[in-house]
C-alpha cells in the first residue's frame, strides 16, 4: 500500500515538473527572437536542419520552429518536409516564419524517414542535423552538437543516445533491455555501441552513409517503423564513429503531442526487436560490427 502511494505521488510530482518545464519553454518561445548575434558554424559546406511534421502536430509546430530559428549558431537552411495533404493544412503561424532561412517543402510521405531521407537526396554535400517537431530546443542545442564534432573524423554527433548491447554469446539483446538516455559519450568497448536517438537531434556530416541508406524499398520492408535503427545500421555498415555530447537532459515536449507517435508502438508491440532481426538477416549481425561483451 505504501509503495503504491509513493508511486502515485512520484507520478504527480513528475507531471508537475513536466508542466513547469513546458511553461518555461512557452515563455521562451513567446519572447522569440532572443538571439540577435549568432556565431558562425565554421563548417566547410552548408549546415542544414531538417525535420518533418504532420497535421496532428501542427497546433504546436510553430513553437518548435521558433526554437530552432532562435539558436546561437547561424546555420544555412531549416527545411520542414511535409506531405501534400498536410501542406494544404499548414497553419498561418508556421507559414509566416518562412524566409531566407526557413522553408517548407512538399515531399512524398515516407513516415518518420521524411525527417532525413529527402534532405540526404537534396543536399548530399551538406552537414545535416535532424530535429523533431514536438520539442523545444534550447538556444545552445545546436552549438553543443557542433562542439562535439571533430573535422575530418568519420563521425556523427547526437545529444541523446541509448546503448546497444550484444551478450557474451554474440546475441543482440532486446531493445527494451538497452540502457536508455545514457551518459556515455563514446562507444565503451566490445559488445556495446552508442545508438543515437533522433529526439535530441543528430549531426550527419557529408558521406556519413553509402547509397544504401536511400534504398527506400529496403528500409520500408525491413525497418518501416524505426528510422533511428535504420540510420544506426547504415552508420555501422559505413564504419562511422558515434558520439554523444552535452548534459543528459530530458527535452521538453509540447502539451498534447505525445498522444500519437511511434515510441509506444515500437516498445510495447516489440516492433524494434523484429526490425533489428530483419536488419541482421540482411546486413549481418550486430556482433559482426561491435563484437560481443568481454568476459569478466
Amino acid at each position: 500500500m505504501l509503495s503504491s502511494t509513493l508511486q502515485f505521488f512520484d507520478r504527480k510530482m513528475a507531471a508537475r515538473r513536466r508542466r513547469a518545464a513546458q511553461r518555461l519553454a512557452l515563455d521562451a518561445v513567446q519572447a522569440f527572437p532572443t538571439i540577435i548575434e549568432k556565431g558562425s558554424h565554421g563548417l566547410d559546406t552548408p549546415l542544414v536542419i531538417s525535420l518533418t511534421s504532420y497535421a496532428k502536430r501542427f497546433g504546436t509546430l510553430s513553437y518548435t520552429i521558433k526554437s530552432l530559428l532562435d539558436q546561437d549558431v547561424q546555420y544555412d537552411r531549416l527545411i520542414l518536409w511535409v506531405g501534400r495533404d498536410d501542406y494544404d493544412l499548414l497553419p498561418s503561424d508556421v507559414q509566416i516564419l518562412e524566409g531566407d532561412i526557413f522553408e517548407v517543402r512538399v515531399t512524398t510521405d515516407i513516415r518518420s524517414y521524411t525527417k532525413l531521407i529527402p534532405a540526404l537526396r537534396e543536399f548530399p554535400e551538406a552537414y545535416i542535423v535532424t530535429a523533431d517537431d514536438d520539442i523545444h530546443y534550447p538556444t545552445n542545442w545546436l552549438s553543443t552538437i557542433l562542439r562535439g564534432y571533430v573535422p575530418g573524423r568519420r563521425m556523427t554527433v547526437c545529444r541523446r543516445a541509448h546503448m546497444a548491447l550484444v551478450d557474451g554469446a554474440g546475441v543482440t539483446t532486446s531493445y527494451a533491455s538497452w540502457p536508455h538516455s545514457i551518459g556515455d559519450q563514446i562507444d565503451p568497448g566490445s559488445g556495446r555501441a552508442l545508438f543515437p536517438t533522433g529526439v535530441g537531434g543528430v549531426l550527419y556530416p557529408p558521406s556519413t552513409f553509402s547509397e544504401e541508406v536511400l534504398n527506400e524499398t529496403a528500409f520500408i520492408d525491413l525497418c518501416p517503423f524505426a528510422d533511428d535503427i535504420w540510420f544506426f545500421w547504415m552508420q555501422l555498415i559505413n564504419n562511422v564513429e558515434r558520439r554523444r555530447v552535452g548534459s543528459v537532459e530530458k527535452f521538453v515536449t509540447w502539451p498534447s503531442t505525445q498522444e500519437t507517435g511511434l515510441l509506444n508502438d515500437n516498445l510495447h508491440l516489440g516492433r524494434n526487436d523484429s526490425q533489428l532481426l530483419a536488419l541482421e538477416r540482411r546486413y549481418g549481425k550486430l556482433e559482426s560490427f561491435i563484437g560481443r561483451v568481454d568476459p569478466d
